[in-house]
């Protein structure tokens, strides 16, 4: 009995050495630093940020954005423009958001940006059948200071592009909770070959 324990001990830790192995690949960040660069150039921005759904908790946590950390924001996926994108999978647009009150108005107090208007569109998985995040951006400089059908067009063509990028944070997520998983029974089998051993 010991032995087939020992031996299940050491196929679970090889086995989340693989998962934890895989949950450290985030995909390629370097290139979705690189857009949130050029991107508020190219429609004439503020801000742009990439965010993620997470399957497990259900809410959504921001994995880069100009002028932003990594998880610095985390917003409600039920009342925030990002999370209503991902639970309709349609883009939104939205103006004067000065005067409504909402999840915006929390990230401005972390990050002291205030937000006047949005674009956002959905980020749609490849292998998976989910809205996996969204883009945003935020601020719409000129003097009319109005998105365009050519800005959503270039938003949604960049989801397109970032869609496999993105869907790796995603499933890394998932990854990260087997991983927890797994070491609760490494854990829980550790500890019954020793109360074995002792008796």
């Amino acid at each position: 009995m010991e032995e087939q324990l020992q031996q299940k001990l050491n196929v679970l830790r090889s086995k989340q050495n693989q998962v934890d192995n895989a949950w450290k690949k985030t995909g390629n960040k370097e290139l979705l630093e690189f857009f949130m660069d050029i991107i508020p150039k190219a429609l004439d921005v503020e801000r742009c940020s990439i965010f993620i759904l997470d399957p497990v908790e259900d809410n959504v946590w921001l994995q880069c954005g100009t002028g932003v950390c990594e998880r610095q924001i985390s917003v409600p996926k039920w009342s925030s423009v990002v999370g209503r994108v991902i639970a309709s999978g349609e883009p939104v647009i939205e103006t004067d958001m000065e005067s409504v009150v909402g999840a915006h108005d929390t990230a401005s107090l972390k990050t002291g940006f205030v937000v006047r208007d949005t674009l956002c569109v959905p980020v749609k998985g490849v292998s998976v059948d989910k809205i996996t995040g969204a883009i945003q951006v935020l601020n719409k400089k000129g003097l009319v200071a109005q998105y365009t059908d050519e800005d959503l067009n270039t938003l949604e063509r960049l989801s397109y592009h970032l869609q496999m990028n993105i869907e790796n944070i995603y499933l890394r997520q998932e990854l990260a909770k087997i991983s927890v998983a797994m070491r609760k029974q490494i854990e829980m089998l550790e500890r019954r070959l020793q109360q074995q051993a002792s008796a």
